[in-house]
């Protein structure tokens, strides 16, 4: 992997931490109370804002490795996949652990994108957004590691 699309990887790590971290107070705020509509809607941006930039990663890796394809309108979820899959002499992006997780990011991804916020549910969007800095921490630490076992460079 190449130097650029190295920066260019730490650049988008560094705007998803951002993100989470910019994020914090309304994950506080739903510790204490169940989310309202405007809560919902904001926190529904949040989670999708955290997958696109996931996704974002996953388009530069992959296409990195020259392995893009073009699935029509199952793209994003042959994008997820191919990031569990172990290639010839390319380890696989992330530990399997994180396969439930992650798709499960992908859905509510979908449903927010198909949907309107006043039918956003707490129930549907809870684990989700209570998980989302401990998740983010793993998949950073695979993405880091990847960088590493594919290029030699510590990130």
């Amino acid at each position: 992997m190449d130097k650029i699309t190295i920066k260019k990887l730490l650049f988008e790590i560094e705007q998803i931490d951002k993100l989470i971290e910019d994020s914090k107070p309304y994950f506080d705020l739903c510790e204490i109370t169940e989310p309202d509509f405007i809560e919902r809607c904001g926190l529904a941006q949040i989670l999708q804002s955290f997958y696109n930039g996931l996704e974002l990663i996953l388009l530069m890796i992959i296409k990195a490795n020259g392995n893009i394809q073009n699935n029509g309108n199952r793209w994003h979820k042959a994008l997820l996949s191919k990031a569990f899959e172990i290639e010839e002499k390319k380890p696989q992006i992330f530990r399997d652990e994180l396969r439930t997780v992650l798709f499960d990011y992908l859905k509510f991804r979908h449903l927010t994108r198909h949907t309107y916020g006043f039918q956003l549910k707490w129930e549907e969007m809870e684990m989700l957004v209570k998980n989302l800095e401990n998740t983010w921490e793993i998949v950073k630490s695979d993405i880091k590691g990847f960088i590493k076992n594919v290029s030699g460079e510590n990130t």
